[in-house]
């Protein structure tokens, strides 16, 4: 049996908490909440300093195509560009575009060919952003997943 989870029963509240992280960067292009991002590093000297600017993930870019399926987390907000913003990188987030029916709860999931979406993970190649954890609207900011703070930042 299960005791009541109390403070004096501390072995119960152990994981409990939702660990959510943000961290606040610089858009290299007009980013809507709930879009998929990548870091950017297209300028050969970014102002901002390199690691400090994101941009919309697409895994059907056919230029810059790494750096573009390498998700880092999910624009918790619209973000003009050159503006500062947040994104979200681990944590629960029901915020995310993913393409509905595409995906599955517990299935790992990386950058879409719709730009600013997700999708299921299918190589080993594939850069896992997050897990699924239940459908919104399709193609809108209303997708459940866990992140997992694949840039460790």
């Amino acid at each position: 049996t299960t005791s009541a989870i109390t403070a004096s029963n501390p072995a119960e509240l152990a994981n409990l908490p939702e660990a959510k992280k943000f961290v606040r960067l610089f858009a290299s292009e007009a980013i809507a909440k709930g879009d998929v991002v990548c870091l950017d590093f297209t300028d050969t000297e970014p102002s901002q300093g390199y690691g400090n600017a994101v941009r919309i993930a697409d895994s059907n870019a056919t230029t810059d195509g790494l750096e573009l399926r390498s998700a880092i987390g999910i624009a918790v907000e619209a973000i003009a560009s050159g503006s500062l913003g947040r994104i979200q990188v681990q944590g629960v987030c029901d915020i995310a575009k993913a393409t509905t029916g595409s995906c599955a709860p517990g299935e790992p999931v990386t950058v879409h060919t719709d730009p600013g979406e997700l999708a299921v993970a299918s190589s080993a190649e594939d850069l896992v952003v997050g897990i699924y954890i239940k459908d919104g609207s399709d193609g809108t900011a209303s997708s459940s997943v866990y992140l997992i703070n694949p840039a460790n930042l």
